[in-house]
């Protein structure tokens, strides 16, 4: 076991300062920490009178000078030099000194020097500097390292007081070390079952190198140090790991001390990433030789220029073809060396700590390669810069990867904007042609004169138009999903009345197929609620609708209920206005084979019993799913084969105060505009014929005045010269479409001063299924949007809405 590594922080510097002392034959060694004009002492060796922590006035020291050179600063005989008119040989007669900054950070932190009474024998030599230099440089470099040790270590400390004894490996046991308790997670760490363990000491699993130093330091607890944390090594099937524990004394009521409470985790990879630093530490001086960067050193006084055998094999030159400064830049690529000039110079002007280009470099072969070039400046006392050190990096292969990385994003937005493009284009191309096809069968359906056998033929072609809207709705809401394209859109509305909506919407299914359909819900679900009620209504009708459709005998029963915190399967919210509500559709089908449950939720997977019905794309489940998720639930199902299906899902909700009227109407069929009402211009702009027709003939026939138009710019003329109430403004038009018409109407209202002029309502018709045209639709100027193919009562519905009309309804 390690209780301490080595010397401390403190020792090291001492035993620096006795070497220092002892190499350059100086009798005072002194580390200290400057800041402003303080002057502290940190670490002292060879004065009984001078201790850490003495502060003197920096301008009163030679570190003064020292703080402002890169470079070791040195004199043998200070009487005998200019240094004889400074303050500290003033002060204190200091002949011979030799000091170098500290720097930590790349910030200063203070000044490691020696120096003595009497003058030094001989003229300090290089070695003495670059020994100092060293030596100052390693102060800095183990600062930087045991500040992140403090920092790492109050981070652990704050872990531990945070998560107590919630760590993996938990014990107790007595002052002898009989195991009392050790949870799951110490039996499976040591490999060890409850029973093997319990009434056992658990010493025997202590390494042994470190076992007695464990027993000890556990002995010496006490009532004034109850707690204390030890890492030591333990043998897990033969392996050695090491660990950490927080070992506690534990009381009784009476505060007698009854046993040790222990909590402990793996730290192995903790101490192996430690060891790795250590050893990384001890090579640190051997680094350059394995480096695989190249090394220049360039003075700047003569130009002349080093650069290490690296150099010349990352770009294949002879050393001298390229060791010149000047043959250098030449091979720099012509677009790259103003750069390089200017980042060089913001360097030596000191507006940067250093030197950083990225730039390309004409191989032997006459190829290019990208190179990082990395330095720093030294200057001189006068602020000139004189010398620069760096390296240089191939980093060909990270630009080349940058580059394929870019090129594959391109690509891939470029993939999501054809994919896009092309979903909406398919959204209108396959539900413009619908629109006409359900509304004329509908328009055919209104028709009093139609046969009773035509009505029966009309319902089979609308039927299977909706069905194959269906599908197509399905394809693009999983689409939409997959591309990030469906967003939630909450809003207030009666649970009470969408579940009543839908029961009558299924009754006649269940009923042609003689299956009794139950709707319930408890007592503590609420009426009114903050939800997407489409996305809910999807959802819930793809389940009954399934549900329905695969039983042949029985029922199929709707259950809503509201969960409790300990009931649900998602988070439940902390807000007290919100809820989670749960939905289960059971039906008595054939239910679904064990085999086939994990593939349900699967796009385009059908069991074997929905392939028997040949109906639906297998879209429905895998839809339902991901808008569960969307709304922040999730759904499950269960099965048994021959007895039926059991689909669960839970989404949260925000309840809402409970309206005092109710705005429930039910869908009437329109007869005509009700008498009494102004005659009501309304423009049908579209160019596609059937869909015009279409809109004219539905229009035309409750009363409305109506003229149509074929592209945007008859419907600006149109605007001009009748000034309609109301225009049908398909969005996808040649000559000019329907967003640059509705934007150039709104522009010629704005000019207009009369005071009775009333601006004309636009409601925009698309086959678009995506939620962001609807924003450019209305951000263009529009009032509101039908989507194609709608129902003919949606069409009135929405005129009525904007223009305040009324109608008479078909008893």
């Amino acid at each position: 076991m390690v209780v301490i590594q080595g010397l401390t922080f403190e020792q090291r510097v001492q035993r620096f300062l006795e070497l220092g002392c002892e190499c350059f034959n100086l009798d005072l060694g002194i580390f200290a920490q400057v800041k402003e004009s303080c002057y502290t002492v940190v670490a002292v060796h060879g004065s009984d009178e001078l201790r850490p922590g003495a502060v003197f006035d920096l301008s009163q020291t030679y570190c003064a000078v020292t703080i402002h050179s890169a470079e070791p600063v040195g004199f043998e005989f200070a009487q005998k030099s200019e240094w004889v008119t400074h303050p500290c040989y003033q002060a204190f007669r200091l002949e011979a000194y030799l000091g170098m900054r500290v720097m930590v950070n790349g910030k200063l932190y203070g000044t490691l020097n020696f120096s003595s009474l009497t003058p030094h024998p001989r003229k300090f030599t290089k070695v003495d500097r670059d020994l100092i230099e060293m030596m100052s440089e390693w102060i800095g470099t183990t600062l930087e390292r045991h500040h992140s040790e403090a920092a790492l270590h109050q981070s652990q400390a704050r872990y531990r007081a945070v998560v107590e004894d919630q760590t993996e490996l938990i014990c107790r046991f007595l002052p002898d070390g009989t195991i009392l308790f050790a949870n799951e997670a110490y039996c499976r760490f040591f490999g060890k079952a409850k029973a093997e363990l319990i009434g056992k000491s658990y010493k025997p699993v202590i390494f042994e190198g470190d076992r007695e130093a464990v027993v000890r330091l556990i002995a010496s607890m006490s009532l004034e140090h109850p707690v204390v944390m030890i890492e030591n090594r333990v043998l897990v099937n033969g392996e050695i790991r090491w660990t950490q524990w927080i070992n506690r004394m534990i009381f009784d009521q009476q505060g007698h001390f009854v046993e040790y409470q222990s909590v402990g985790r793996d730290i192995t990879e903790l101490k192996q990433a430690e060891e790795v630093s250590r050893q990384n530490e001890e090579r640190w001086q051997l680094a350059i030789q394995g480096n695989n960067d190249g090394i220049w050193d360039h003075d700047l006084v003569t130009n002349r220029r080093f650069i290490s055998p690296r150099c010349t094999e990352i770009l294949g030159y002879f050393y001298d073809e390229i060791s010149a400064f000047d043959a250098w830049m030449n091979i720099v690529h012509p677009d790259d060396v103003e750069n390089m000039r200017q980042a060089f110079q913001r360097h030596v002007d000191r507006e940067t700590p250093f030197y950083s280009c990225e730039y390309r470099i004409k191989c032997k072969d006459g190829s290019y390669k990208w190179l990082l070039t990395r330095g720093k400046a030294l200057w001189n006392e006068k602020g000139e810069a004189i010398r620069a050190v760096g390296s240089v990096t191939d980093i060909s292969d990270r630009k080349r990867a940058e580059s394929e990385l870019q090129q594959a994003k391109e690509a891939a937005e470029a993939a999501n904007r054809a994919k896009s493009a092309f979903l909406s284009n398919m959204s209108h191309e396959l539900r413009t042609p619908l629109n006409a096809i359900l509304g004329f069968t509908e328009l055919l359906s209104m028709d009093p004169a139609t046969s009773e056998d035509q009505l029966e033929q009309l319902d089979i072609i609308l039927r299977s138009g909706e069905h194959l809207l269906k599908l197509i709705n399905d394809v693009l809401d999983l689409s939409k999903i997959d591309a990030g394209r469906i967003v939630l859109h909450e809003n207030q509305f009666d649970l009470y009345k969408l579940l009543d909506d839908l029961q009558t919407m299924f009754s006649s299914q269940a009923s042609s197929k003689r299956l009794q359909l139950y709707f319930g819900c408890a007592s503590n679900v609420p009426q009114y609620i903050r939800a997407d009620e489409g996305k809910l209504r999807q959802v819930l009708i793809n389940l009954l609708g399934n549900a329905i459709k695969f039983t042949e005998k029985g029922s199929v029963t709707l259950q809503v209920q509201q969960a409790t915190q300990e009931t649900s399967c998602i988070l439940y919210p902390s807000d007290p206005t919100s809820a989670v509500l749960s939905f289960e559709v059971k039906d008595t089908g054939l239910g679904i084979a064990p085999t086939e449950i994990g593939q349900l939720f699967e796009p385009f997977v059908q069991t074997s019993t929905g392939q028997q019905q040949h109906q639906g794309t297998g879209l429905g489940l895998a839809i339902s799913k991901r808008l569960v998720q969307l709304m922040g639930g999730q759904i499950t199902v269960s099965s048994v084969p021959n007895q039926g299906t059991v689909f669960k899902f839970e989404i949260p909700a925000s309840l809402i105060k409970p309206h005092t009227e109710s705005t429930f109407s039910v869908a009437k069929r329109v007869a005509s505009l009700a008498p009494g009402q102004p005659a009501y211009r309304l423009l049908v702009v579209e160019n596609q014929h059937d869909s015009r027709n279409l809109a004219v003939k539905l229009l035309t026939k409750v009363g409305f005045d109506v003229y149509e138009a074929t592209n945007g710019q008859e419907a600006i003329a149109l605007w001009r010269n009748w000034k309609p109430d109301l225009i049908l403004m398909d969005m996808q038009m040649p000559v000019l479409s329907g967003y640059e018409a509705t934007q150039q109407i709104r522009v010629l209202e704005a000019n207009c001063t009369a005071s009775s002029f009333q601006p004309t309502v636009i409601i925009a018709m698309t086959a678009s299924a995506f939620e962001e045209q609807r924003s450019q639709i209305l951000q263009s100027g529009c009032n509101d949007t039908v989507y194609k193919p709608y129902k003919v009562e949606e069409l009135y519905a929405i005129i009525a809405k904007h223009l305040s009309a009324s109608y008479v309804y078909v008893e």
